[in-house]
């Protein structure tokens, strides 16, 4: 009989001593928590208890010759009798259960820990299928030591040495009628036990990892630091002093409209909007808003709570990242955290172990991330993004272009973010040029005034604005062809300095860049797609503002973010925010006259197929939902739109997607733990990445002539004599050169094979004759293939 101390849950850890550490942190964290789950019935006592038996009890399933064996030699059982996770969710069935029934707590909420046990160390893709009922696993409840349960601290849970662990069969069947209770819970009561759930699971895998992954124990704090509530306003004096521009008159009034109504903001409301035209600051408004915000919730409640600022594209974090760098003064990782897929693993000079863990739990003041990072917390079943989740709780959040956010998840994002801010004290600030009305009870910040005896909001800041007119064009097809020719006829007439042609796919962009090479009418050409690799792009951008007569030909990775100022734009048709947001590039700064953006409607009588039967380039890229939307809308239009209506179409936009599919289905399957839904007659699976990105596949292919260093560096890194863990560290430090470095096809019945040449490690290096140093990634796919 092995004495508890001789059980092991690493190498060099007594199992009894990785329980109290785990359970030590859990509780740590959930300290510095303030958190309300009252109206579920769930004191902060109960959380407590929650979360210290999830704590005590993730491991005790390691308690058998089988796991010991494997830790020791290696070996792993053919059917799995090594694995932990199943067993201990069935020791820890019963004291959870009777926890449950003496607080007088509903039997589910038992399940809230129970799955975040179980699923630590894997997604919970279906949580309806709990606990594993396969035949070795009574032959691991045999093999379970009992001697672990005379650790006091797992007695002090409700664990007895003289009680054997239920069968599985049991413990199924009685799980069931949980679920079949939980499942007759109305909606609002399913999203907070979900929420519940998350949590206490972020928590467990956080705990879990920590003291693991921290070699110095004095490094891993977790507490908040205090930032200067004014440096925003320290730095606005001197980058802005002495310019006197118009529109900045008009930023620094909203500023003021917004920053001075904070003194008496209600902290009962939770959800905030903030509605003004592209090139208004808001950036610098909504950072400033929220740091003073964090500072009046400390002074008030104890608190100070994160800043998460999630943006949509890569390329508007770097922009937005060199604003908080320069008004924070150059901070350190634990101040200032920029983390995305391809961000370094950097964290104030500690070993990579250490450093990689305190960026993946965003252990920083102020986090700079992607939407798809901020979903992935709460949206996706992965243990790795979910380990995040608890930060969410007492933060404030900040998506800037929320109108990129598909309208297929408005549903489940409005109704998690509603729970989550109230139950977690947080706080969360939509952004955009064009809101769309996603959350119903967010409160706008630009206050509503009376003008001309009328009650306006944003509305004011819209309706001064003749920067631009939209021109529409959009009501006949054009073949791409004529519309090329056309061009080239009318191009000499054009009297305005800087001209940008945006399409909406790279290919039809590649087109259009070709044709006018010899007819750019003198004028500085420019080609920008994701077809260029980034550090090219960056290079570009910069020479088009130094220009004097720049003629660029882009996609819309312009479209959001960018900043340029043209003079002229050409638009082919998309949805209404999106052709706002590329209006937004032109005449920016105000400083002309009213200049024109012109919405064409382009197709090429080559991709007709059944797939796009009009060969419009805006059916390759958009939702029919958002297209047909924008048609209804501008239908009612003239042919011109001025700017200072374009407030009022986006309201109606967006009231006529809200008719639409907005994700509901998707929100019941979240909530009712089945992760499947119904689209189009057809059962899919709940998958974050999917939803975001659809069914095209992206292929990430590395373009050697501008880093021919590149394959040899991953080579080596992939030969070295050091395990995968380290292998993948490694690969991260160089992320970045790789990424500036790279292009993404995203394409359907397509092998990568046939353009490039595959690597270790699965990456793909571009053969040189498909790169073309003008428009970059120079391919056209075979018949059956299809690359957008």
């Amino acid at each position: 009989m092995f004495h508890f101390s001789e059980i092991k849950s690493h190498p060099d850890l007594p199992l009894g001593n990785h329980l109290s550490q785990v359970a030590e942190i859990a509780l740590e964290l959930l300290k510095n928590k303030k958190i309300d789950f009252y109206e579920f019935g769930i004191s902060e006592s109960c959380v407590q208890d929650l979360v210290k038996m999830t704590a005590l009890f993730h491991d005790i399933g390691k308690s058998t010759t089988f796991f010991q064996n494997r830790l020791s030699t290696g070996y792993k059982f053919p059917n799995g009798e090594h694995q932990h996770s199943g067993l201990s969710a069935i020791i820890a069935y019963k004291p959870l259960i009777d926890y449950c029934v003496k607080n007088n707590i509903d039997k589910y909420i038992a399940l809230a820990p129970i799955i975040a046990i179980k699923f630590h160390h894997s997604e919970f893709s279906n949580s309806l299928n709990i606990l594993p009922n396969d035949y070795s696993m009574e032959k691991r409840i045999e093999n379970f030591y009992k001697c672990i349960l005379e650790l006091p601290l797992l007695q002090s849970i409700g664990l007895s040495v003289n009680e054997f662990p239920p069968s599985p069969f049991e413990v199924d069947c009685e799980i069931e009628d949980l679920l079949s209770d939980f499942n007759n819970c109305l909606p609002e009561k399913k999203m907070q036990f979900n929420i519940l759930t998350l949590f206490i699971y972020s928590l467990l895998l956080e705990a879990d990892k920590a003291y693991l992954a921290v070699s110095d124990k004095e490094l891993y704090n977790r507490k908040a630091v205090k930032i200067n509530k004014n440096v925003v306003d320290d730095y606005k004096i001197v980058k802005f002093t002495g310019r006197k521009t118009k529109l900045n008159k008009t930023r620094e009034k909203a500023y003021c409209e917004v920053i001075n109504q904070l003194e008496n903001i209600d902290l009962k409301n939770h959800i905030y909007s903030l509605t003004l035209p592209t090139g208004m600051g808001k950036t610098l408004l909504s950072a400033s808003w929220a740091l003073k915000l964090r500072d009046k919730i400390g002074a008030e409640s104890g608190f100070f709570p994160k800043i998460i600022v999630a943006l949509p594209f890569l390329s508007i974090i770097e922009q937005s990242s060199n604003d908080y760098e320069d008004f924070l003064g150059c901070p350190k990782e634990d101040i200032f955290l920029k983390t995305h897929s391809l961000s370094s693993l950097e964290f104030k000079g500690y070993e990579q172990n250490t450093a990689e863990f305190f960026i993946n739990i965003w252990n920083s003041q102020v986090i700079m991330t992607t939407f798809d990072q901020l979903l992935y917390a709460f949206l996706s079943f992965r243990p790795k993004s979910l380990m995040r989740f608890h930060n969410l709780m007492n933060c404030i959040i900040i998506m800037d272009e929320i109108q990129a956010l598909p309208p297929h998840l408005w549903d489940p994002f409005s109704n998690f973010m509603n729970k989550i801010t109230k139950i977690g004290n947080s706080y969360l600030l939509v952004m955009s040029a064009t809101m769309p009305h996603i959350i119903d009870n967010a409160v706008e910040l630009i206050p509503t005034q009376k003008e001309n005896e009328v009650e306006k909001g944003p509305e004011r800041y819209f309706e001064k604005l003749s920067r631009y007119k939209l021109i529409l064009e959009h009501r006949n097809l054009q073949d791409i062809n004529e519309f090329i020719e056309n061009l080239k006829s009318n191009l000499k007439n054009v009297n305005e300095n800087k001209i940008m042609i945006v399409l909406n796919t790279r290919d039809s962009a590649k087109k259009v860049y070709e044709k006018l090479k010899k007819c750019s009418d003198g004028r500085d050409l420019y080609f920008l797609s994701s077809y260029v690799i980034p550090k090219k792009r960056l290079e570009r951008i910069s020479q088009i503002n130094e220009s004097k007569n720049a003629l660029v030909v882009t996609t819309q990775c312009i479209e959001a973010g960018v900043d340029i100022d043209m003079d002229y734009v050409i638009r082919d048709f998309g949805p209404l925010d999106s052709i706002i947001q590329v209006a937004g590039r032109c005449n920016r700064e105000g400083l002309k006259n009213t200049k024109n953006v012109k919405v064409i409607r382009l197709y090429d009588p080559n991709f007709k197929s059944n797939f796009n039967p009009s060969g419009e380039f805006n059916k390759m890229v958009y939702d029919s939902l958002s297209l047909d939307a924008t048609l209804k809308i501008l239908d009612l239009e003239g042919e011109e739109v001025l700017e200072n209506k374009v407030f009022g179409l986006a309201k109606k936009y967006f009231f006529e997607l809200r008719r639409k599919d907005l994700g509901i289905s998707r929100t019941k399957c979240l909530l009712d733990l089945s992760h499947e839904y119904v689209k189009d007659g057809k059962k899919c699976k709940f998958d974050i990445r999917r939803e975001l990105r659809g069914d095209l596949e992206q292929y990430n292919v590395i373009v050697e002539n501008f880093a021919p260093e590149l394959k040899e560096e991953i080579e080596n890194i992939l030969s070295a004599k050091v395990d995968r863990w380290e292998k993948r560290r490694n690969l991260k430090a160089i992320a970045n050169k790789i990424s500036i470095n790279s292009i993404s096809v995203n394409a359907y019945k397509f092998d990568p094979g046939e353009i490039a040449k595959k690597g270790k490690g699965n990456f793909y290096f571009l053969n040189p004759e498909y790169y073309d140093e003008e428009i970059g990634f120079n391919y056209v796919a075979p018949l059956n293939s299809y690359i957008v």
